[in-house]
C-alpha cells in the first residue's frame, strides 16, 4: 500500500508548519494550502489525498465551502474530512458533520491528540476498504 497522503489546509502559517511536523514523523506524505481555493485546486490535481484536514475561516474559500465542493466530485465523496478550527459552537460542530466532516477539533488543540484522531480515522477507513475488498473476493 502506497503512503498515506493529507492535504492540510490553514492559513495559519505556523498551524500548517506545526500540524505538518507532527504528521511527518507519523510518516504520512503531507501536502498543504493556505486556503480552501488552493485546497480545492491541489486535491483536484493528482492523486486524491487521503484523508483532508481544513480550517474553517480562511480567505478565497472557507472550508465549509472547499468540503462541500469537493464532497460534489465523485473522488472525493467518501475521503476522510477533520475539521480543525476556532470555531467551537455546537452548532458549528453539527455543521461540521452534516457537511461529511469525521472528526471535528476546536483550537486550541493538543497535537497529540490530533495524532490520535488522524491514527483512528485512518484505521476506520482501512477496516471499511479490507471489509470492502473482503466482500468482492
Amino acid at each position: 500500500m502506497s503512503k498515506i497522503r493529507i492535504l492540510v489546509v490553514d492559513d495559519d502559517a505556523w498551524i500548517l508548519r506545526m500540524v505538518t511536523t507532527v504528521l511527518e514523523k507519523r510518516g504520512y506524505v503531507v501536502e498543504t494550502a493556505c486556503d480552501g481555493e488552493e485546497a480545492y485546486e491541489k486535491a483536484l490535481s493528482g492523486e486524491p489525498p487521503n484523508l483532508l484536514i481544513t480550517d474553517v475561516m480562511m480567505p478565497n474559500m472557507d472550508g465549509w465551502s472547499l468540503v462541500k465542493a469537493l464532497r460534489g466530485k465523485p473522488d472525493f465523496a467518501f475521503m476522510p474530512v477533520i475539521f480543525l478550527t476556532a470555531l467551537g459552537s455546537d452548532d458549528d460542530r453539527i455543521r461540521g458533520f452534516r457537511l461529511g466532516a469525521d472528526d471535528y477539533l476546536p483550537k486550541p488543540f493538543r497535537f497529540e491528540e490530533l495524532d490520535l484522531r488522524v491514527a483512528k480515522t485512518m484505521e476506520r477507513v482501512e477496516a471499511v476498504e479490507a471489509t470492502a475488498r473482503a466482500a468482492i473476493a
